[in-house]
């Protein structure tokens, strides 16, 4: 069943928007750097696919990164004395 699915998606697409693809599949919906942002967004916190809604220790990971990073002095021999 999964095949016929598999096989018929693209003619239905086709049928209903003219091509064999979604406009959610191609590649060119990313060409626009004006919505690339929200878009990252909207998948980094989305509640239905959301990055950091399934993995927070990303999130958490991220932080501690920054903060380490930002908060820490430059030189390394210093965090010794």
């Amino acid at each position: 069943m999964r095949a016929s699915r598999t096989a018929t998606s693209p003619a239905f697409s086709f049928h209903e928007l003219g091509q064999a693809l979604p406009d959610y599949y191609l590649p060119e919906r990313l060409a626009d750097t004006q919505r690339f942002g929200t878009a990252l967004l909207a998948n980094l916190g989305s509640p239905s696919r959301g990055l950091f809604v399934f993995s927070p220790f990303l999130l958490v990971a991220i932080v501690l990164f920054v903060r380490q990073r930002v908060w820490s002095p430059v030189c390394p021999s210093e965090r010794l004395s």
